[in-house]
Formats: C-alpha cells, sequence, structure tokens
C-alpha cells in the first residue's frame, strides 16, 4: 500500500496552484471504510463514501487521512482520499476531500 500511495497522493494534490505544498505529506490514518464505524474522526468519511458510490463500492474502498506540514492553515494541512483497487489496474483514488 505504501507504494501505491507514494503514486497516488502525488497525483491527487501536486496539481494547481502551489504543487510544493503538498510533496511533503504524512498518513494519519489508513484503513478500509468499515473499519472506520464508532470511530468519530472517520466514520462520516464513510456516509460520505456511501452516499457518493453506495454500500457496496464503498464497502470495498478504503479512507486514506493525510497531513501536509507545509501548509500552514489547519485545515488546508489535512486532506482525505477515498481509494479502491482494480484488480486489472491496480489502486485509484475516486475522490479527494480537501
Amino acid at each position: 500500500m505504501e507504494k501505491a500511495l507514494r503514486v497516488l497522493v502525488p497525483i491527487a494534490y501536486e496539481v494547481g496552484e502551489f504543487p510544493e505544498l503538498y510533496s511533503e505529506w504524512e498518513v494519519v490514518s489508513l484503513k478500509p471504510f468499515p473499519r472506520t464505524v464508532g470511530k468519530s474522526e472517520e466514520e462520516n468519511y464513510y456516509g460520505m463514501a456511501k452516499h457518493f458510490c453506495g454500500k457496496e463500492v464503498a464497502d470495498r474502498s478504503w479512507l486514506v487521512r493525510l497531513h501536509f506540514p507545509k501548509v500552514k492553515a489547519t485545515s488546508g494541512s489535512q486532506g482525505q482520499i477515498f481509494i479502491a483497487k482494480k484488480e486489472e489496474s491496480g489502486w485509484f483514488v475516486w475522490f479527494k476531500n480537501h
């Protein structure tokens, strides 16, 4: 998974204005969406995933919570991506929040 994130995070975040702010990042948490149930900081993202793509897809997806140390604004220094894996092509980001 670490290898996949080294590719996925830059694709999702190092675009647009100020891509250098997102060149350094740390994984805060990484878990399948069903494991977020009961975790107040994460469970709402599972609800978002089910709303956007349905429970079946959400149950096969993972939440990746990120911290970007170069971003000084508290809200801007946090990010979340929803990822899933296709057998034929590997991991991909299907949603970016923040």
